[in-house]
């Protein structure tokens, strides 16, 4: 049995290529829909979100950044699978009441409520542009920590 080089190489080739398209979907993650809350059309809270996403760190504590479906607001974002979902300019969600205690990470005052299944629902109560950050329960409340950077570029607090 004669063997074509030709067709070993074309073979060798197609088994690399199958390989790496095969641990490229598994590394990529399919995209995030993250429109579920419409974005305030106010100039200083698209200022202050513009700086924010401009501000976000490419991982979070070892989580990539995901790829967002079309349409997305400006300043949200998700890291991780399952992803931790970030959004800039959001109302504060209703059960922080004024005058209630905050969490202070890096001079960030944070306001965390825990979700069923354990994840937590983190926001900005007394800032002048409002952040959201819900982190499932798989991840700890301290890559918060990694976010106060691009939250103090925003704005004032």
């Amino acid at each position: 049995m004669v063997r074509h080089p030709r067709l070993l190489w074309a073979g060798a080739v197609l088994v690399v290529l199958g390989t790496w398209v095969a641990f490229a979907v598994v590394r990529d993650p399919p995209p995030v829909d993250l429109t579920g809350i419409a974005h305030p059309r106010n100039p200083s809270v698209e200022a202050a979100c513009r700086r924010f996403a401009t501000a976000l760190p490419d991982d979070l504590g070892g989580l990539d950044r995901r790829r967002s479906t079309s349409g997305t607001p400006l300043g949200y974002a998700a890291y991780g699978d399952p992803e931790i979902v970030i959004r800039c300019g959001v109302p504060v969600f209703t059960r922080y009441q004024p005058g209630d205690e905050l969490i202070v990470i890096n001079g960030v005052q944070w306001d965390i409520d825990e979700l069923d299944g354990g994840g937590l629902r983190c926001s900005l109560p007394r800032a002048l542009v409002n952040v959201e950050v819900s982190i499932p329960g798989r991840y700890k409340a301290e890559r918060l920590a990694l976010l106060t950077d691009a939250v103090k570029q925003a704005q004032p607090l």
